[in-house]
């Protein structure tokens, strides 16, 4: 994790996120490193260092290579919102290739339930971050141009994300 993203943490944990880092990097799993091979190696050493990172009402948290492998004690699954519009889609094989296609391009690295089911994700085009919500999770907004900038603006409590966290 570089010295700027731990910094950052230690803001959150200054704005009462529940914040604990890994003594050393868990490897994130193989399947997860392959889809989002694409991203950029900074963020995946950032969240393969979490141990957890939860807002102070435990309604939002940073995804964990815990909540990557699924070893998590979350109740909700890294790629949940995922999984719930793939069960939506049903038999619909064309519509099941859509929504992978989307999550194949957007690596959910926030998840939120505090005004409904929203994410925040690194955008695959230009590795900024944008923010999607239920009941269309593909319609997405962008957020900020990084990781870096989304953590800066969580801990100044702005009001672009004060809605989801």
């Amino acid at each position: 994790m570089t010295p700027e993203l731990a910094s950052q943490l230690e803001a959150l944990r200054s704005v009462g996120w529940k914040i604990a880092r890994l003594d050393r990097n868990a490897p994130l799993p193989s399947t997860v490193a392959q889809r989002y091979a694409w991203a950029p190696r900074g963020v995946m050493d950032f969240v393969a260092g979490i141990g957890e990172a939860m807002s102070p009402d435990d309604k939002a948290w940073i995804l964990s290579a815990a909540d990557y492998a699924g070893t998590s004690e979350k109740a909700f699954a890294w790629n949940e919102w995922e999984l719930i519009e793939l069960s939506a889609a049903e038999d619909d094989d064309s519509w099941k290739s859509e929504v992978t296609h989307f999550w194949d391009q957007h690596l959910p690295i926030l998840m939120s339930l505090k005004d409904g089911y929203a994410y925040f994700a690194i955008e695959q085009t230009n590795n900024t971050v944008v923010v999607g919500e239920e009941p269309e999770f593909e319609e997405t907004t962008p957020l900020a141009a990084s990781l870096s900038e989304l953590l800066e603006m969580i801990a100044a409590r702005s009001r672009l994300v004060e809605r989801w966290l």
